[in-house]
């Protein structure tokens, strides 16, 4: 199953952050790292009322690895929902998304789709600076 999420996440309005986290420990003092804004659109026709879950992990790693960041969207309006990750380190990244059709998902670091849910991924992405991607129409498939 090929799922793309090269156009992982962003444009067409207003970026709210929304519980954005990050598992990694954070540098302090001197010598911290850079970090940058991954943030874009969801977008899935048909979908209102819910919300998707967002995460970044190690490149190659499948999408039940522990994230190495992660992210909620706001509630989807319209077929349309934003996401940004905050504080992500330059690097390289394999993203996965689910919009949570059911509302079931308690969210978190340990957020997974479940049977009925849409998912994308995984998308590389490489972080060299603040960027915007969006999870196009599609890049979705149905999780069974």
């Amino acid at each position: 199953m090929t799922r793309r999420l090269l156009g992982v996440l962003a444009s067409a309005a207003l970026v709210l952050a929304v519980g954005a986290g990050c598992d990694e420990d954070s540098d302090s003092g001197a010598g911290s790292t850079t970090t940058y804004t991954l943030s874009g659109n969801l977008i899935k026709s048909g979908v209102s009322g819910v919300r998707g879950y967002l995460k970044l992990v190690a490149p190659g790693a499948p999408s039940t690895s522990a994230p190495k960041y992660w992210t909620s969207s706001t509630v989807f309006s319209n077929g349309t929902a934003t996401y940004t990750f905050s504080g992500v380190a330059t690097g390289s990244y394999d993203g996965y998304a689910f919009i949570d059709m059911n509302g079931s998902s308690a969210g978190g670091a340990s957020a997974f789709p479940d049977a009925g849910d849409w998912t994308a991924g995984p998308g590389e992405i490489t972080i060299t600076g603040n960027q915007v991607q969006n999870v196009q129409e599609d890049d979705w498939e149905l999780y069974n």
